[in-house]
């Protein structure tokens, strides 16, 4: 079948004007297994958006084979919102101009929805009851309020992805390399999707439920907290954020790779037939909450030591601050240090810097001891 392209219609802003989503659906909706992919939450972040655009292709000419199984959806920019945000020739889609705060930040937990939308009780039989909980989840993601483009943005994604059995949320960091996002429960597929895209950390953690890919996932794990009779509902959806690299990493030549292996994880996932080459393993897992992000003391200009990627020592010096301020330039420059040792994820990508801002993210095999570990909140 051949590929379906939706457009769902957004609040408008201001009389004259108009947004949408542009959903691109696979298969026949429905059927299982499901997946569903999105880019471009944070407006500001687009090598995802680059990479679905060269995925898109790719699974066009598997559908034409009859490759597909089950449904995948895709949602190449998934905030139109953000995206309009711009300034002199800057998009600021990180955090809504509206006040309602990060794009990407506490999303709503339907847990307790779907539970009372189960309130007569799960059949015993596993597949009938999986698909007595898939009906529960979207009911409970279209009663979500819609009021405001914001609110009505979140209903609408986490409708198309809340019953998927694979819920992939791409975005980017600042200065860096990849990375991906997931919860302890799902660590040996996590570990593939960082083989299938060569990604270097993969950050594990048992409390992912504020971010999309999180409130996607949760409902499948906690439900059995939560309701009696669950017991026997299995964890269904692997969802996962991927951080493909920095923001300014955009290119034909990166998107094309990253949809490659974003490929060969649908495939390997089951969502796609067809022969993959098995890829080299990257490093082991990491604890998120023994990852180190580092503030800065002050607000400065900062002259960086390493790049992303690097292998960190515990007191290395990461950068320089330097305040420009100060009478004699040789005594204006405070050292930035390493709290621990690890693999160097991110630095921020501009040298302007205020107190309290991130420098830089390392990921550790110790626990964080100097107040600075994860999880990220900014």
């Amino acid at each position: 079948m051949k590929r379906r392209v939706e457009r769902i219609s957004l609040k408008s802003p201001s009389p004259g004007t108009t947004r949408f989503l542009t959903v691109h659906r696979y298969g026949t909706p429905g059927d299982l297994p499901k997946v569903y992919m999105q880019a471009g939450i944070h407006a500001d972040e687009l090598p995802g958006v680059m990479a679905i655009h060269h995925l898109i292709p790719m699974l066009d000419e598997a559908a034409e084979a009859g490759r597909i199984r089950g449904e995948i959806v895709l949602v190449a920019y998934a905030n139109p919102i953000g995206m309009g945000q711009r300034i002199w020739g800057t998009t600021l889609g990180r955090n809504a101009f509206s006040g309602s705060g990060n794009f990407n930040r506490d999303w709503p937990h339907l847990t307790e929805a779907v539970a009372a939308n189960l309130s007569d009780g799960l059949d015993q039989n596993v597949e009938r009851a999986c698909a007595q909980v898939r009906v529960a989840m979207r009911e409970a993601a279209a009663a979500l309020p819609r009021s405001t483009a914001d609110e009505e943005l979140v209903a609408i994604l986490l409708g198309l992805a809340i019953d998927a059995d694979t819920v992939l949320d791409i975005h980017c960091d600042r200065w860096s390399t990849k990375h991906l996002f997931a919860d302890d429960a799902t660590e040996d597929l996590a570990i593939g999707l960082a083989s299938d895209l060569a990604i270097p950390a993969t950050l594990m953690s048992d409390v992912r439920d504020h971010s999309f890919e999180g409130a996607a996932g949760v409902v499948w794990r906690a439900l059995r907290r939560v309701m009696e009779g669950a017991d026997h509902i299995p964890s269904v959806c692997f969802s996962a954020t991927v951080e493909l690299r920095g923001r300014s990493d955009v290119s034909d030549v990166l998107g094309q790779e990253d949809a490659e292996g974003l490929m060969r994880f649908l495939i390997r996932r089951g969502h796609v037939t067809g022969e993959i080459e098995e890829r080299p393993p990257q490093n082991a897992p990491f604890r998120l909450d023994q990852v180190e992000v580092i503030p800065s003391p002050a607000a400065g200009m900062l002259s960086y030591r390493v790049t992303p990627g690097d292998s960190i020592e515990k007191g290395q010096v990461i950068a320089d601050l330097i305040n420009p301020e100060a009478e004699n330039p040789l005594e204006g420059r405070t050292e930035i240090r390493a709290g621990t040792s690890g693999f160097l994820i991110a630095l921020a990508d501009m040298p302007q810097i205020g107190p309290g801002e991130r420098v830089c993210m390392i990921a550790g095999r110790e626990p964080i001891t100097n107040g600075n570990a994860g999880p990220l909140n900014e």
